[in-house]
C-alpha cells in the first residue's frame, strides 16, 4: 500500500512565493508557433 507524502510549508513562505511569482518578468510571446519558429527549410 502507497502513502502519499505529506509537505508542510509555512503561510509565510507561500505568501512569498505568491509575491515573488506577481513579480517575475515573463517573456513576451514568441511571433511565430510551431515549425516556423525552427530552422530555416531549403
Amino acid at each position: 500500500m502507497s502513502r502519499t507524502p505529506v509537505i508542510a510549508v509555512d503561510d509565510a513562505e507561500l505568501d512569498e512565493l505568491r509575491a515573488r511569482l506577481r513579480a517575475t518578468r515573463w517573456a513576451a510571446s514568441w511571433p511565430v508557433s510551431g515549425w516556423d519558429a525552427g530552422t530555416l527549410s531549403r
